[in-house]
């Protein structure tokens, strides 16, 4: 499941299945709380790089910035924390005031590398919406058959008339259940949400569904001309200083809206800054204020969804933290939380398994985090460079090659190859022979194309194309098997592949989301 801008902060420029579903019913009873947003503090501004953030910094190394006072030991125990619990953090980043108080990524991960954040695409679904009403393009108000009378059924039911775009931001639309593991497959999805049944009156039941953003962000992409992409970059990254990132769409070319978006920790964290300020951003108005207080204000009762926060109330694409200020999510665990009372915005990608012991592990760190203490700096220097690192395998690596049996990701034949300072992994596949260049005690990167060996989101459905997946790629090597160890670049996921030594079983694991059942175990034997 499942933000006040100080002017004259800037983060660097750099180089270049939505939130876990629930279906959940709750009674309405709706509440409103606004946030107020205090008057920016001013320090003294001290140029660091190409940055006009202020940085006191103990450290400035590729893979940690710190502020003075900061205590080490509670970044130390927040990542190993984490770690028991199954969050496997890639990078995560502390704002407070217009200071970076940690800046931390775990290697091989880094601040600038894009990554699929899921359903905390939402939340700037959410931003584009408050800038389409601030411009007339549209308003919350209105309903959705009233925007796409073209897509209508012939016959409206009752429910279906009295949606809203403003049902639709708080995930009270009405719908019994998320539709868009098949709406995103539509070759015509407006037309394919406006047919299914309301079960319920708009405003009244929360049902967590990304199906409904996608439709407010059509609405936007409908009344604009534009992509919500292109629209989303026009009006509020490039005047952050940010380069356009992908968002995936849709058949017809409309961008999911509620998921999809691959964006970096530093712009997610320029984002979070952005709605923590109110909508200004170096000094400029760049979202209307009233809209950030509106979106992060309660507008869904979800006191009985389970834990606490995501118990705590839902806004127009805010989850309300259970401790004080809001919050976009995404599944398995990216972040982006404000707490404007402490004028601080966390910001973390990650592969979560326990969302609720991610987020109570934030919450101890900011409690600790400016007790002075750098006794442990070295500490989390290692941390940073060797939580992910592979064993190093001595000694000469026997190459082995198998048959596979008939399978859906159309592998016929495995070749592991002793190259240079690892191995190779070569995939003889029906569309064209695929290689991983793996590394021994580090990861190489690769860009190749698979089919039906990419994480799920409830979703088992057989593809028939490859996909380009991008890859950190490792082996590890022990008595019985082989171990390649392919961390996902651009999506929240682990891969783990395990083959023999002799014949047996090509298995294929993840840390958090899911495989296709068919290719988790795919037998195979040695080519002698």
């Amino acid at each position: 499941m499942k933000t006040h801008n100080h002017s004259g902060y800037s983060l660097p420029d750099n180089e270049t299945l939505y939130a876990n579903d629930r279906t959940v019913l709750i009674p309405s009873g709706l509440f409103f709380v606004k946030f107020d947003f205090p008057a920016a503090p001013r320090y003294n501004q001290r140029k660091v790089l190409h940055s006009s953030i202020q940085r006191k910094g103990i450290s400035f190394m590729k893979n940690i910035q710190l502020a003075d006072g900061v205590n080490t030991g509670a970044l130390c125990d927040f990542i190993k924390e984490c770690y028991a619990n199954g969050t496997h953090i890639r990078a995560f980043q502390c704002v407070k005031d217009n200071t970076v108080l940690a800046k931390v990524a775990i290697e091989p991960f880094s601040f600038e590398e894009p990554m699929l954040v899921y359903s905390l695409s939402k939340s700037f679904t959410s931003v584009c919406v408050g800038i389409a009403q601030s411009e007339g393009l549209l308003n919350i108000e209105e309903r959705i058959v009233d925007i796409f009378p073209e897509k209508c059924p012939a016959a409206i039911s009752e429910n279906l008339a009295k949606m809203r775009i403003k049902d639709c931001l708080s995930m009270t639309s009405g719908h019994a259940s998320c539709i868009f593991s098949q709406l995103r497959y539509e070759s015509d999805p407006i037309r394919y949400f406006l047919a299914q049944p309301v079960a319920y009156e708009p405003g009244t039941t929360f049902v967590y569904s990304t199906a409904a953003t996608y439709i407010c962000g059509a609405a936007i992409e409908k009344r604009s001309g534009k992509s919500l992409i292109d629209y989303l970059y026009e009006k509020v990254l490039c005047k952050m200083g940010v380069e356009k990132p992908e968002w995936r769409r849709c058949p017809d070319g409309s961008c999911h809206g509620g998921t999809g978006l691959i964006i970096s920790s530093d712009v997610l964290t320029k984002f979070g800054v952005l709605l923590r300020d109110g909508g200004v951003y170096n000094g400029v108005q760049i979202v209307p204020k009233e809209w950030i207080q509106t979106a992060a204000s309660v507008h869904a009762d979800t006191r009985r969804n389970g834990t606490p926060d995501w118990s705590a109330g839902y806004g127009y694409q805010f989850w309300m933290n259970a401790r004080e200020g809001f919050r976009g999510d995404g599944a398995y665990g990216q972040l982006c939380m404000v707490f404007p009372k402490r004028n601080i915005v966390f910001t973390m990608l990650c592969e979560a398994m326990y969302m609720q012991k991610e987020v109570d592990s934030v919450y101890k760190l900011l409690d600790e985090i400016e007790t002075a203490d750098d006794s442990r700096y070295e500490e989390l220097k290692m941390l940073s460079e060797t939580l992910y690192k592979p064993e190093t395998n001595s000694g000469h690596f026997e190459s082995r090659h198998y048959t596979a049996e008939k399978n859906i990701a159309d592998v016929q034949a495995i070749k592991l190859d002793q190259s240079g300072d690892g191995i190779t992994v070569t995939l003889k596949c029906g569309f064209g022979a695929q290689t991983i260049a793996c590394g021994n005690g580090f990861y190489k990167k690769n860009r190749l194309s698979l089919l039906n060996l990419t994480p799920l989101n409830a979703d088992t459905r057989v593809f028939e194309q490859p996909n380009p997946v991008n890859f950190f790629a490792a082996y590890e090597e022990s008595g019985d098997e082989v171990r390649v160890i392919l961390r996902h670049a651009d999506l929240p996921h682990t891969q783990t592949w395990r083959f023999p030594k002799g014949d047996g079983d090509w298995t294929v694991s993840l840390h958090v989301g899911t495989l296709n059942p068919q290719i988790q175990k795919t037998p195979v034997k040695v080519v002698k």
